[in-house]
Formats: structure tokens, sequence, C-alpha cells
């Protein structure tokens, strides 16, 4: 169990379009993980496709598809990743989201 008793872990993220639109969200994992457990698979050390590793991906709320702007990559940052006892959101544990981003770094996916 992590420290505090909070055996999950919250893992924040965000989608950026081109013409810097935001959207924010989370996912619950089962156990603990840290940014630094997948920054070696992250492009540049901070993007990754969600999909690619069970993670939903963000939409821009309210704004309209724009091919020209929109792309698949989202961002993870160190402050990002905290202790929580909330149920898990998605479908993997700690040790099989880790695996998730090393197998989509191979494929040359980011993460």
């Amino acid at each position: 169990m992590a420290a505090g008793g909070k055996p999950n872990t919250r893992i924040d993220y965000l989608y950026r379009d081109a013409g810097n639109y935001k959207a924010h969200g989370h996912v619950v994992v089962a156990g603990r993980v840290r940014f630094g457990d997948l920054k070696p698979f992250l492009d540049c050390g901070e993007y990754f496709v969600p999909p690619t590793v069970g993670i939903p991906p963000l939409n821009i709320e309210g704004e309209p598809r724009d091919p020209r702007l929109d792309h698949p990559w989202h961002e993870l940052s160190p402050e990002g990743f905290s202790g929580t006892g909330e149920p898990p959101t998605i479908d993997a544990t700690a040790a099989q989201l880790i695996g998730s981003f090393r197998r989509a770094a191979s494929r040359g996916r980011g993460g």
C-alpha cells in the first residue's frame, strides 16, 4: 500500500491542440505508478498517445475538430501523479500500465 494508505494512483493529463486550446482529464490506476516510471517511454519526456496505452483521449469540449490543429498527443507531468483511495477508472494495474507505455514506445508511438 502506498504512503498515507492510498493504494491507487491518480494520473492527471492534458490535451493541448496547436491553437493552445486545452482539455484536462484524469484516470485512476490500481497500484502505485510514478512519473519516473513512465518518463523513459514518453516522446520528448512528456508526450503520449492515450489509446495506445489504454487511456481515454481527451477532446476540446465545444470546439469543432480542426485537422490543422488536432493531433493525438497528450501530456504528462511529474505534478500529475498522486496517491488516492479512489477506485480505478481504467482496467489496468500500475505494472500493466507501465508495460503498455513500454510497448507503445517500442512501436514509436511515444507511450
